[in-house]
């Protein structure tokens, strides 16, 4: 019982963790050099 408590604690603070996409340049509808223009360079294309 101890340890299924100890999982799902870690698992609710895995779920509760921030999402880390980096959306804070885009709108939608937005091309890829759109985003990266207004991002300043600081984002950058998928491979």
């Amino acid at each position: 019982m101890k340890l299924f408590t100890i999982t799902a604690a870690l698992m609710v603070a895995a779920a509760a963790s921030p999402v880390l996409a980096h959306w804070e340049y885009t709108q939608w509808g937005m091309t890829a050099e759109q985003v990266i223009a207004a991002s300043g360079s600081k984002a950058r294309r998928c491979r």
